[in-house]
């Protein structure tokens, strides 16, 4: 890749920058560190062969890892090992500068190497490069850049049903208003953002859709129409109810209700998640106390029954056999017994009020639910992409070449053996499950200085096979009623995750989409 090593390919850099790469093979080293940065170096070293050059492990005195055993090596404090050791690998990823700090006061030994394998390392080309690269993104040919098409996707019955996740942020709130700013919505995050390294995509800009305004019906109008030209099926809205006091950007949905002329199948996502800290990296100014709500279950079933009916009684609504969607975020936020009785219950009511059921999806991501739905009340399950698929530690960690903003404390992630090795095909423990896939992903807007996560190798030529592989499978294990793929997501710009057009691909990520309804249309 242009812009960016592999870890070890870094370690490889950072060893010739402190001209050790011939040397290093007759020093005695020892690993400032026990977690996972430290296995990676050590790891490192069996790839290189240095292993048996490796003495010890050190830690902070105070580790409880001191004295313990490490890949068959004792732990042990620093001054422990100064005799020894010709140079100290500092395996930190966040706290490298302050360790090789208290390293260098502490030893005051210049005999000693010490090496941060984690060091970011750059000169006055490398920042010129950088410079030349925000010019080039700005001004530059867009090559990956697809255009409109002339015809829309006419969907038949056999197709299968493609759902996006949709965000409602993008209009002006009281609450945002009061704790983030006047005026605030999710585009003042997406437009903020810059490249932190070569080859980093940002910001994204919208492209033919502005920068919309969706307490405006005909933004929503104009959306739908996108989506259906090509070939989505609808979009799964996230609804954010916390408590019988507090709901918030309901606005879009009830305006997608009032006009029928919005052209959109769609279901409620619920989004059970507590609020307050996840919108931008500026949280820690906030009054926590006032800003923070906490999500709970409904108190009185039948008053959030009556609350969500109208949706259901909407004929865009989306159903399977015959009983109304609501899909639930993170059903572990909850207690699980006392979930389950809340789903019971809201399913009794929907047959007392002459509905045949409620269809309840529960969605799986990062530290969510990835067990037996029906012990939750549940009747089937969704990969909600990308925290799925990163719970499993998939991916190797990138590391950008040449200059770096100094502030950015992201991880990019490489995909390009998840996609090489279809690792996408998961085993389920519930028997009923939807797949899920998604666009790139990056979400440096609203993380950038708190810890951002940067998916990197996704294109709209990566998701369009992607999604043929589940859309087949999906044929295989459903039934048409049940024929529903997921994708993240139709309009999360902050978090670089968009099928809306864009300044660099516009419609291609949703011409990936056609092109796999019509790839398996034809197979």
């Amino acid at each position: 890749m242009k812009y960016l090593y592999t870890e070890f390919e870094h370690f490889d850099y950072i060893l010739d920058r402190w001209g050790m790469v011939s040397q290093i093979h007759e020093k005695k080293i020892s690993i400032y560190g026990t977690g996972e940065c430290g296995e990676k170096v050590y790891e490192y070293l069996v790839d290189r062969s240095l292993v048996n050059n490796l003495v010890s492990f050190v830690d902070r005195d105070d580790s409880p890892m001191i004295g313990k055993i490490k890949y068959g090596i004792i732990v042990e404090k620093l001054d422990k090992v100064v005799k020894e050791t010709n140079v100290i690998l500092v395996a930190s990823e966040w706290h490298h500068k302050e360790i090789v700090s208290r390293i260098n006061d502490l030893l005051c030994d210049d005999s000693i190497l010490i090496m941060d394998m984690y060091e970011k390392i750059y000169d006055s080309k490398d920042y010129e490069e950088y410079v030349s690269y925000i010019d080039k993104i700005q001004y530059g040919e867009k090559k990956e850049y697809v255009g409109i098409l002339q015809e829309g996707y006419k969907r038949t019955d056999i197709d299968t049903k493609v759902i996006a996740w949709y965000l409602p942020q993008y209009y002006v709130t009281d609450y945002n208003n009061r704790f983030h700013g006047m005026g605030f919505t999710e585009w003042t995050n997406s437009s903020k953002a810059l490249p932190q390294f070569c080859g980093h995509y940002q910001p994204h800009i919208p492209y033919h859709m502005g920068y919309y305004d969706l307490s405006n019906y005909q933004s929503i109008k104009r959306q739908a129409e996108i989506a259906k030209f090509y070939g989505i099926y609808g979009f799964a809205i996230h609804y954010y109810w916390f408590n019988e006091k507090t709901q918030m950007l309901d606005t879009p949905i009830k305006l997608i209700l009032e006009h029928k002329d919005i052209e959109i199948n769609y279901f409620i996502n619920w989004a059970t998640e507590d609020w307050g800290m996840t919108w931008d990296d500026s949280f820690s100014n906030w009054d926590f106390a006032e800003s923070h709500i906490k999500q709970d279950l409904p108190k009185d079933v039948s008053a959030f029954f009556d609350m969500i009916k109208p949706y259901f009684e909407d004929e865009r609504y989306i159903r399977i056999h015959n009983m109304p969607v609501l899909s639930i975020y993170n059903c572990n936020i909850f207690d699980s017994t006392a979930f389950k009785i809340f789903i019971d219950k809201l399913k009794k009511e929907a047959i007392k009020r002459g509905y045949k059921g409620l269809y309840i999806i529960i969605t799986t991501g990062s530290n969510y639910y990835d067990g037996d739905v029906n012990e939750w009340g549940g009747d089937a399950l969704v990969e909600y992409q990308p925290n799925y698929m990163c719970q499993f530690n998939y991916f190797d960690k990138l590391y950008p070449k040449g200059y770096i903003n100094p502030h950015f404390r992201g991880t990019i992630l490489d995909t390009r053996e998840f996609f090489a090795e279809k690792r996408y095909f998961v085993k389920h423990i519930s028997k009923k499950f939807f797949r899920g896939a998604c666009t790139s992903w990056d979400n440096t807007a609203r993380k950038g200085k708190t810890g951002a996560r940067i998916i990197w190798g996704i294109t709209p030529d990566i998701l369009k096979v992607w999604l043929v592989d589940i859309m087949v499978e999906s044929k295989k294990i459903h039934t048409m009623e049940e024929d529903f793929i997921f994708i993240s997501s139709w309009n999360e710009w902050a978090e670089g995750s968009h099928l809306e057009p864009d300044m660099r691909y516009g419609y291609a990520w949703l011409n990936a989409i056609r092109s796999a309804l019509e790839t398996v249309k034809e197979h």
